[in-house]
């Protein structure tokens, strides 16, 4: 496996330039495909993505900036992740190839609660990256014990609060599937042996990305101990749940009618 090599100037301090590390696009990841059950985690952290839209911390200025503002350089570095038995035997005894040197920089901060609590306070409430930053955010303090969580109950509430709002807004002015910012999905026609558009899995998508919205909006008011309006939100959306949305937004609603209001894990099937 090749890594893409990405040297980033910072344009806040330009004092030095980083390094972002990340897989060339023609490498595959393994998935067992034998595993039938899976747990994840009522507020839906396991599977989805924690990209905040292109914003990363400069390890000098250590201020947030997003990537698309910066100068960017990339190359292939002939490095490979992981040797091979039979490579590392003959490594050994092969000539050790000449060192070259590396310039000096660091990597920039592409994860963690630094950078999710930067991204918080300086991405504005118009850019469309809000959502994410907050969603991530909010979940990256979830998991830290009791005693660290209070450093943070501030932002954790304010957090929410927008969160909610943002939901609340999303769940009533679904797009229209046919809108553009519904992405296409095309799967093979065999019988005219060409990619066409896929109505029935855009549909499903569409269905799933909606279904989702809702839920998390059920679970964090949970998460707020607002249980009256997590039933609420529940019981009008019921009949659209189905397979593994059921089985979790059942579990939420239990969860809210014991007025219990902690993240909680769920076992699933694939």
């Amino acid at each position: 496996m090749m890594l893409t090599v990405k040297t980033v100037e910072c344009p806040l301090c330009m004092k030095n330039a980083t390094k972002i590390y990340c897989l060339s696009r023609n490498n595959f990841h393994d998935f067992d495909d034998e595993s039938k059950t899976f747990k994840v985690s009522s507020d839906g952290y396991e599977n989805s993505s924690n990209y905040i839209g292109g914003y990363v911390m400069c390890p000098e200025c250590l201020e947030v900036f997003n990537l698309s503002s910066a100068k960017i350089t990339e190359d292939e570095d002939e490095r490979k992740i992981k040797k091979t038995l039979k490579e590392s035997i003959k490594s050994f005894f092969a000539p050790k190839p000449s060192i070259k040197k590396e310039p000096d920089c660091k990597k920039v901060i592409e994860d963690g609660l630094e950078l999710y609590q930067k991204a918080f306070k300086c991405v504005g409430a118009d850019n469309e990256t809000r959502y994410y930053v907050l969603l991530t955010y909010i979940r990256a303090i979830e998991r830290l014990s009791e005693g660290e969580k209070k450093n943070y109950l501030a932002d954790y509430n304010e957090a929410l609060t927008e969160l909610l709002e943002i939901l609340e807004f999303k769940t009533k002015n679904v797009p229209n599937i046919e809108d553009e910012e519904c992405d296409w999905i095309l799967s093979y026609n065999k019988d005219t042996e060409s990619m066409e558009r896929d109505y029935k899995r855009e549909a499903q998508e569409y269905n799933n990305k909606h279904n989702a919205d809702i839920l998390l909006m059920a679970e964090f008011y949970r998460r707020k101990e607002m249980f009256e309006r997590t039933i609420e939100i529940l019981n009008e959306n019921g009949a659209k749940f189905f397979d593994n949305y059921k089985k979790l937004a059942t579990a939420i609603g239990e969860y809210a009618q014991e007025k219990k209001s902690e993240l909680f894990y769920l076992e699933l099937e694939r």
